[in-house]
């Protein structure tokens, strides 16, 4: 996978982070958007991710994928705090013009990284 855009691990918040316009390198069809979460304390909706494209250089977006997260432990095989992640497939692979953009949402202080890859299926 060729990594997009990471945000480093740290703890912040609560605040927005942006992700700016991004280009999507030509041949990439698939987007997988992961947030890295380390203790996170209980709560509901403690952090929200939001990622959308454009097929246009960025004139318009479209394809707005999102992501809301609780907080506390979240077990699976063993691991007591697995990454939170979504993926979608982009458009127009053959394209130069395709960007990305979004934002994580922490409402409250977390211990968390984020990295935005793309890859070719």
């Amino acid at each position: 996978m060729t990594v997009l855009f990471t945000v480093p691990r740290a703890v912040r918040g609560p605040l927005t982070v942006s992700i700016p316009s991004t280009s999507v390198p030509v041949g990439v069809t698939r987007l997988k958007f992961t947030i890295n979460r380390f203790a996170w304390p209980e709560g509901n909706d403690v952090a929200y991710a939001e990622l959308e494209y454009s097929l246009d250089s960025g004139s318009t977006w479209a394809g707005k994928f999102w992501i809301g997260m609780g907080g506390g432990s979240q077990p699976y095989k063993g691991n007591p705090d697995p990454p939170s992640f979504f993926s979608y497939v982009i458009p127009e692979p053959a394209s130069s013009t395709r960007r990305i953009r979004g934002q994580v949402i922490l409402n409250t202080a977390l211990d968390c990284g984020a990295v935005i890859e793309g890859d070719a299926t």
